[in-house]
């Protein structure tokens, strides 16, 4: 189902907010988020998972289309199936997510990747995301209205709920944001290490898979930045006062670890 739930959120003295959520939305409708530029993410990888693991989840938890809207030019349903051929179209769904699965699993059987073969099935699968940015004004705007997609509008309401119950906190400037870190970590683990103990655990969305050891989480993180994967590195951001290049898609007084590596 769709679900938001707010890893951290960090406010600078001069009231800069960064948010970083995680979020659960139909795979189908992930381009649409990732239109969005100010965003900075990172998504399950449909490369990483597991092939029986990946065609049992969609088959005990498909995604289907909230609404059924009904054919007519343009890019908005305005009117919707009655409910007996709702059911129908539902039905339909249904059968080609079955044969989706069956097709997928004969790939496996006869030993074709994972990359190739987790992809017959991604109509039906739910993805999670991790995001981050200082804008949602535009976002909001367009993916709430009418116009958007139902999918994406509902993705949108849960981002908003979860953003508008939430409650900041501060920090000092030259202070951290770093998501996925409890506070007693910032406590137990190395200073120096808080940084890419944060990214490689953000990292691991792409697989779907969580490790108690920080200390893989950190080698993790050094392993992307060494082959040049930077982007689990644009949540992690330090409190910086004014406006200078290291904020990259974040507003001012938030410089990213990324900055500092693809440099």
């Amino acid at each position: 189902m769709i679900q938001s739930t707010i890893l951290l959120d960090s406010v600078t003295p001069s009231g800069t907010r960064l948010l970083t959520l995680r979020v659960t939305l139909p795979k189908f409708i992930l381009a649409e988020l990732n239109t969005h530029r100010v965003f900075s993410r990172n998504a399950g990888s449909s490369r990483a998972l597991n092939i029986q693991r990946h065609l049992a989840s969609v088959s005990d938890n498909p995604v289907l289309p909230v609404e059924w809207g009904r054919d007519q030019p343009g890019m908005q349903a305005h009117t919707h199936l009655d409910p007996e051929d709702a059911a129908i179209a539902e039905e339909i769904w249904r059968a080609a997510m079955q044969s989706a699965i069956w097709a997928a699993s004969q790939l496996h059987h006869l030993g074709v990747h994972k990359q190739l073969v987790n992809r017959l099935v991604e109509p039906f699968s739910w993805v999670d995301v991790i995001v981050s940015s200082t804008e949602w004004e535009n976002f909001f705007a367009l993916r709430l209205s009418g116009h958007a997609q139902p999918e994406m509008r509902h993705v949108a309401e849960a981002m908003r709920a979860s953003i508008t119950a939430s409650t900041p906190t501060a920090v000092s400037w030259n202070d951290w944001h770093l998501p996925s870190i409890t506070t007693q970590e910032r406590v137990d683990i190395p200073q120096d290490e808080l940084r890419f103990v944060a990214a490689g655990r953000l990292a691991r969305v792409s697989y779907g898979q969580q490790t108690r050891s920080w200390e893989k989480d950190r080698d993790l993180a050094h392993q992307l930045a060494d082959n040049g994967h930077w982007s689990p590195f644009e949540h992690v951001a330090k409190a910086v006062p004014g406006i200078n290049p290291d904020c990259r898609n974040f507003m001012r007084e938030w410089q990213q670890m990324r900055a500092h590596l693809d440099t």
